[in-house]
This record gives C-alpha cells, structure tokens and sequence, in this order.
C-alpha cells in the first residue's frame, strides 16, 4: 500500500484512561483512544495512547490558581484567605504543616502571620538568620 499522506474521515469509537505503574513505581495516567479511520482509501483503527500526567498537573495547578484569586476577591479577613491558600495546597501537595512568613525589609524583621505546624508553635518574629526561610 502507498500512502498518499491523507487521512480522509476519523469517527472515535472508544476511548478511556488508564491508570499503571512505571519501573520506578509512579503512577502514570494515561489516555487511550481508538478511532475507525480511512487512510489512503483503507480503513484501518487507530489506537493512540498519550501520557497525560503533566497535562493533568497543570490542570489542577490552574485550578487551585483560580481559588486562590477568587479567595482573594471574595474574602474579607485576611486569616481566613491564609488559611483557604492553606486549604488549597493542600490539594495540590501535602502540606499538613504550612506556614506564610513575611519579610519587612525597613526593619529587617521576619514574622509568620499564618503558621499552622502539627508540633511546633509559631515563631516570634525576629531578624532574618541563616535558615531556609530566610534564605528564600
């Protein structure tokens, strides 16, 4: 058979997502389609299978981007916009311990308006040291 390069008509007959394991044990999702196609005046199905973990990643992150910017429009206490942000990383990561540190750069002073930590209680604020928050 000698194809010509057209693909003259596609109608999808299934599709569905699949979920399996990679050699290093993450969990890839997946997207499978088959589809009845006319290639070159032969029919022949097509099957297409795409990784679409990233796609999905980038979904949700878009997502939780849209809460936190509807958050910030609609709520009115600023502890409760901490702890929606908190709500919705939690979504995205765990994060069963979070905290929002800010900088002021006049006083060269660190404080944590919002700190939410299973053992420790939140931090006094006090001058930039050589720990990782201050480090970012």
């Amino acid at each position: 058979m000698q194809w010509d390069g057209s693909i003259r008509s596609q109608r999808r007959i299934a599709g569905c997502r699949v979920v399996r394991k990679d050699k290093s044990g993450s969990f890839i999702l997946g997207e499978v389609n088959l589809r009845h196609t006319s290639i070159g005046g032969h029919e022949r199905m097509l099957v297409t299978a795409r990784n679409i973990n990233e796609r999905k990643k980038a979904d949700q992150r878009r997502a939780a981007m849209a809460r936190i910017s509807e958050a910030a429009r609609s709520t009115q206490d600023l502890s409760d916009f901490y702890q929606l942000i908190h709500a919705i990383i939690r979504t995205l990561l765990p994060a069963k311990n979070f905290y929002i540190a800010l900088y002021d750069s006049a006083r060269d002073i660190l404080s944590y308006p919002y700190f939410s930590d299973e053992y420790d209680l939140p931090p006094a604020p006090h001058r930039l040291d050589k720990g990782l928050t201050a480090y970012v």
